[in-house]
């Protein structure tokens, strides 16, 4: 080590100083210089104590300083290198369901989450890395994977807007001409309220909730890889593609309080006149044997 020790004769000074970031000097011919550290995306002034690039997002905060940082809040936010999780048209179609879905994410995940004025939702930080809250025994709350996915989400190059239509099915908008999924997935409120009100009791009410619906649908979206769910009869076999981050994220908050989803499609009883999600291989066995399952079901119609 002694080659690249501090105190050696003629090593290199290290320049990774304020925040671990990079000083990159340059000494002009008049004997003034400029010394700024590299955030990547932009570079720090600390002569001025300014940013003196541009927000590369500016557009996305007309209401702001071009040269801001982090929304002027650099105690709880950091300056993501991508875009967004966009909830706007949620939040002014259905202000109640994007206060309840920002809740569930935020028990899901441990984040701290935020939502600027143009819906802009990010999650709190302390010296670069996220602040997780956690259970009174001080262990983190929520799911790793959750937490990771959602960060992944926030920090990304890409937009995933969340829009409110309950004349629509809850899913993710295929471009017109491609059919190809993009980037904005639709919530039928209705249609997610019901599936919170129709779980039994032995399971958590938000298991098939607000959180769990966008961690499925994420896989459809352009960013996710456009992931197909399982088609004709294989719907009563398996789960897809899109389900599997979902039950997952259900292992580590506990099999116990979340199930799993053991099929995509429901299953009807004709005798009840309802169909149901099967959230165990016991309850799918009840159903398929014609039989109303009491647990581990979310009654789908």
């Amino acid at each position: 080590m002694a080659g690249i020790s501090s105190k050696a004769a003629g090593t290199l000074h290290n320049k990774n100083k304020y925040n671990g970031k990079e000083l990159q000097s340059e000494e002009f011919t008049d004997g003034s210089g400029l010394e700024e550290y590299d955030y990547g995306a932009r570079h720090y002034n600390a002569q001025i104590g300014r940013f003196f690039v541009q927000d590369r997002f500016v557009e996305k905060y007309m209401d702001m300083n071009p040269y801001q940082y982090v929304a002027n809040n650099p105690v709880l936010f950091i300056d993501i290198n991508g875009d967004s999780l966009d909830v706007s048209d949620l939040r002014d179609k259905h202000s109640e369901a994007n206060e309840a879905f920002k809740s569930d994410l935020i028990a899901k995940t441990g984040l701290i989450l935020n939502e600027a004025d143009n819906g802009n939702v990010t999650y709190a930080s302390e010296n670069g890395k996220p602040i997780v809250s956690l259970d009174k025994n001080g262990k983190k709350i929520g799911s790793k994977s959750a937490r990771k996915a959602l960060m992944r989400i926030i920090n990304s190059k890409q937009t995933i807007k969340i829009t409110a239509n309950d004349d629509e099915l809850t899913r993710t908008e295929s471009d017109k001409i491609s059919k190809k999924y993009n980037n904005t997935m639709n919530f039928n409120v209705e249609s997610i309220m019901k599936n919170i009100n129709n779980t039994s009791p032995d399971m958590d009410n938000t298991t098939f909730g607000f959180a769990m619906t966008f961690f499925h649908e994420i896989r459809h979206t352009k960013y996710g890889g456009r992931k197909e769910d399982p088609e004709g009869n294989t719907q009563y076999i398996e789960v897809g593609p899109c389900e599997q981050l979902a039950n997952k994220i259900r292992r580590e908050l506990g099999v116990g309080r979340f199930g799993q989803r053991v099929i995509y499609g429901h299953l009807g009883i004709i005798s009840a006149n309802k169909a149901f999600w099967p959230f165990s291989d016991e309850s799918l066995r009840l159903l398929n044997q014609n039989q109303v399952p009491t647990s581990k079901v979310i009654i789908a119609q």
